[in-house]
């Protein structure tokens, strides 16, 4: 990656489209309301890419794919878990069940963002 701050730019980027698809997925898993789903899939995308981006200024100004990957995956897991507790809060729903959820569809979320990004600022 030559230029770090066209990656984050792109992280961001893609951050809103893959949260909506995260969002959609997770609705259609936890049989809840689009409407109520798609906005916290949004914000987990968004949150997502600034916990990403965070790692990548914080502790290596290069990274390979592989720790890319792992940065992906535990910031969409944590993103995930959070926005999917809050989500069972609001709703009164099973904590227990709302967490997994979120969590198992950060993780994807997360993974998909940094090789959409990644593929993306490759030849840049």
């Amino acid at each position: 990656m030559k230029n770090d701050d066209n990656f984050n730019q792109q992280l961001i980027g893609f951050s809103i489209p893959v949260g909506a698809l995260s969002g959609i997925a997770a609705s259609f898993i936890a049989r809840a309301e689009l409407s109520i789903i798609l906005p916290q899939g949004i914000a987990g995308g968004i949150l997502t890419a600034a916990l990403i981006s965070i790692i990548i200024r914080r502790f290596v100004s290069r990274f390979s794919l592989s720790s890319l990957l792992a940065a992906g995956i535990f910031a969409g897991t944590i993103a995930g878990c959070w926005l999917g507790l809050l989500t069972s809060w609001v709703r009164d729903g099973s904590y227990l069940y709302g967490t997994l959820t979120g969590g198992g569809i950060g993780l994807v979320g997360g993974t998909l963002l940094i090789l959409l990004t990644y593929q993306f600022s490759k030849g840049k």
